[in-house]
């Protein structure tokens, strides 16, 4: 929590809810977690589908953000997710079959969820 003090006196200013800090890392850091684009998840889901895309070069990439203000940039305000460790990232990849995994990309306009 920030605190700032003004001429009235003392105030509270909540901390960020998007960006880098809410993600449990400083700005210039590597992310601590990754979220990763998938179909809807419903309440009760025990398993859910992450979203591959084919990339220009024909490749198949896993995609993952740093943050949730990233992932609304680069995939849509509709874009469900889901959080992982981004140290299980790797290995998240190997299981899917992806070629390569891309952080903080922005997907073309036919391709977002607005």
């Amino acid at each position: 929590m920030v605190r700032e003090t003004g001429e009235s006196g003392e105030r509270t200013v909540a901390p960020p809810v998007l960006g880098p800090e809410r993600a449990g890392q400083e700005a210039g850091e590597e992310p601590q977690y990754g979220y990763v684009p998938s179909e809807r998840v419903l309440a009760g889901d025990t398993e859910h589908t992450v979203e591959l895309r084919r990339i220009a070069n024909g490749q198949v990439a896993l995609l993952a953000f740093s943050s949730l203000e990233t992932l609304v940039e680069g995939c849509g305000e509709n874009q469900s997710w889901v959080l992982y460790s981004a140290a299980d990232l790797d290995e998240l990849q190997q299981e899917c079959g992806a070629d390569v995994l891309l952080w903080d990309v922005t997907l073309p306009a036919d391709q977002r969820k607005d």
